[in-house]
């Protein structure tokens, strides 16, 4: 899952994704297509991809949020951050976790 992080998924391809990685899931095993998803993700260890999406791309945004000012990532991030359709993403993910985050003074960005 190299580059989940900075990418822009919609629920669709996020969606198709699972399938993908359900069909892969019981090729590996060798278990029959009628076999419980549930089952085949507890054997391999997996949890749903959009999960691992959705925790890759806020662990990269506090990350970001962390580095310093010099850093180009940084000032790219800084300079695209009223615009971008990541950012409404990142700020999608944390409602639907209930995640509250608080700005430099103080003020409420998550609720």
């Amino acid at each position: 899952m190299c580059g989940v992080n900075v990418m822009a998924w919609n629920g669709e391809g996020i969606e198709k994704l699972e399938v993908l990685q359900n069909r892969v899931g019981c090729l590996a095993l060798d278990a029959p297509k009628w076999t419980a998803v549930e089952a085949v993700r507890g054997d391999l260890g997996w949890s749903l991809f959009s999960e691992s999406v959705i925790k890759a791309v806020l662990n990269y945004k506090v990350k970001i949020e962390r580095m310093e000012i010099k850093n180009w990532v940084k000032q790219i991030f800084e300079w695209n951050l009223s615009e971008s359709l990541w950012k409404n993403i990142c700020w999608g993910h944390a409602r639907k976790l209930k995640i509250q985050k608080t700005d430099r003074i103080g003020r409420c960005i998550f609720q």
